[in-house]
């Protein structure tokens, strides 16, 4: 199933919202995040992506999400440019667990391997 981020808007989360839908839907489930995004569709939450400060670069990506079974097209972007815009990072981190992915969603928000 396909929903585009365009169709969407952005929310600031709550920890209890950002934490049920990455227990719901990550792999890894939760983890605590002080920057907490997501895109609703339909009054539905259907993408997450949260942050915290990092000691050596500005931030980090902590986790990123769909709901299971949805891909929203966009998705990352459209919540990563937001980001950007009001928090205006001069350094972002994240990792890409490699026997999930390859991390190609990172070089499309732009991001550098290391």
């Amino acid at each position: 199933n396909k929903i585009h981020a365009r169709k969407c808007e952005i929310k600031e989360l709550t920890s209890k919202e950002f934490n049920d839908f990455c227990m719901n839907n990550h792999i890894q489930g939760r983890l605590n995040s002080s920057i907490r995004l997501g895109l609703v569709y339909n009054q539905q939450l259907v993408c997450v992506i949260g942050f915290n400060k990092h000691k050596k670069y500005d931030y980090e990506c902590t986790r990123f999400c769909n709901m299971l079974n949805i891909n929203v097209v966009g998705g990352a972007s459209k919540l990563f440019s937001y980001f950007i815009k009001k928090y205006n990072p001069k350094s972002v981190l994240s990792y890409a667990d490699r026997r999930y992915s390859d991390g190609g969603l990172y070089k499309t928000l732009g991001f550098k391997l290391n």
